[in-house]
């Protein structure tokens, strides 16, 4: 009896899995889904043809100036030249003036297009000096190949990212000062150190019908001072109305090393407590409109420096 229920146990059990085989395969197949890089090709490389040329701005900026220069701290738009980008790059390094030079002065621009030799970009890159210390101040100097492409770029005109040619800043006229001498000699005496009450941008004191002669100092980027057009000093009795002014023609004159356009002023048409208003104008020819000093917009105390008072 125990064998039979044995067997009969025996049997239920291989039932039982034959069930579960034939349920399990009854199931339906779940699809997997593709691997993306099955057909990757790893046994190939597939490199990209760099079609900039070398020595553009745009390369030298990719390869050199920002990788090499506009570290944190450095030249990453905290100072000029800013090397950020590739147009920062540019605008604050071609025909732009120096915050810091040699002693002598010879160099004007950091880069001076069509000419490394005054270039202050080359002289820093290039320079054994100890002290001015050659750039990159804190990394390895550049490579002769790296300065044999910023020399290309600078020598081929310093072309822009779109391969013009850069443009000389033709800026305009700068009126830097003026000084009033009673007259044009070794001897002269500058009276427009005497200022009313000593305040130093007051009128300066004059006499009635006496002259004196107002000494200008020019600078320009590109027009010789003796190039300069249109030089007049207007007179008025307003401070910002100069539409009926006197008008004093001005003539380039040097004196030693120095040079200047001077007008001469006569007090004869002015009564003693008359305070009298001067503007300059000046062009290098290559503008459509005069510099004026003061102009408009200037703050009163610049208004009352170029004036002078009959006493």
């Amino acid at each position: 009896m125990i064998e039979m229920n044995y067997k009969k146990t025996e049997l239920l059990f291989l039932f039982t899995i034959m069930a579960i085989l034939i349920v399990v395969s009854c199931k339906k197949e779940v699809a997997q889904p593709d691997n993306p890089y099955d057909e990757v090709d790893y046994g190939t490389t597939t490199t990209t043809e760099d079609t900039l040329d070398p020595n553009s701005i745009t390369a030298l900026h990719r390869d050199i100036f920002f990788p090499k220069c506009a570290t944190p701290g450095c030249h990453d738009g905290n100072f000029e030249p800013n090397f950020l980008t590739v147009q920062s790059t540019y605008s604050t390094l071609v025909y732009q003036t120096l915050v810091k030079t040699d002693s002598t002065g010879y160099f004007l621009y950091r880069v001076h297009p069509y000419d490394t030799s005054r270039s202050w970009l080359h002289e820093r890159l290039t320079t054994d000096d100890q002290t001015l210390g050659r750039m990159p101040l804190y990394a390895n100097h550049l490579s002769q190949t790296e300065m044999d492409r910023i020399n290309t770029w600078i020598m081929d005109g310093a072309k822009d990212v779109n391969g013009n040619n850069a443009v000389y800043p033709d800026v305009q006229p700068n009126i830097e000062y003026y000084f009033a001498l009673n007259e044009i000699s070794f001897n002269s005496i500058v009276i427009s150190y005497n200022r009313l009450n000593n305040v130093m941008y007051n009128p300066f004191l004059t006499e009635p019908d006496s002259g004196f002669y107002i000494m200008v100092s020019i600078t320009d980027d590109s027009t010789a001072l003796s190039k300069m057009t249109n030089n007049k000093l207007k007179l008025s009795k307003s401070e910002t109305d100069f539409s009926n002014a006197t008008v004093c023609n001005a003539s380039y004159i040097t004196l030693g090393t120095d040079a200047y356009w001077y007008a001469y002023v006569s007090t004869a048409a002015y009564s003693p407590g008359d305070t009298v208003y001067m503007r300059y104008y000046t062009n290098d020819g290559k503008h459509t409109e005069d510099v004026e000093m003061p102009k408009d917009d200037d703050e009163l105390y610049y208004y009352l420096y170029w004036s002078f008072y009959v006493q």
